[in-house]
């Protein structure tokens, strides 16, 4: 009886939503990790080497809404905004964004159980 309610439980942790995705333990979830932890490292890369082309390449193509987001509002406000603060302001915002990404990204791919 125990163990039925701790799998009922351990199955309704998994349908939970954690910062806006679903804890699935599949192999097709772990890609979906693995290429997005490639985009925020890419995007950390395209803006530190200051490659605005292919960072710009990398907003349409990236399955992270979020992370699109943070680099189009960088991109409008390097190219069109006068005051510095503004675009330092957006620069940090993706930074913070990319740092946050990562760490989830990390935490799910230790979470889940290995198969073997």
């Amino acid at each position: 009886m125990k163990d039925a309610l701790y799998q009922e439980d351990q199955d309704l942790l998994r349908e939970i939503c954690t910062e806006g995705r679903k804890l699935i333990s599949s192999p097709q979830h772990r890609r979906v990790s693995q290429m997005n932890k490639v985009d925020y490292d890419r995007a950390l890369y395209y803006t530190h080497r200051s490659e605005w082309d292919n960072l710009l390449i990398l907003m349409v193509r990236t399955q992270d809404q979020f992370l699109s987001k943070k680099i189009e509002h960088f991109l409008h406000a390097y190219n069109f905004e006068k005051d510095y603060s503004m675009i330092e302001k957006h620069l940090y915002s993706l930074l913070r964004y990319i740092d946050h990404a990562n760490e989830i990204s990390e935490d799910s791919l230790f979470k889940e159980p290995l198969s073997i």
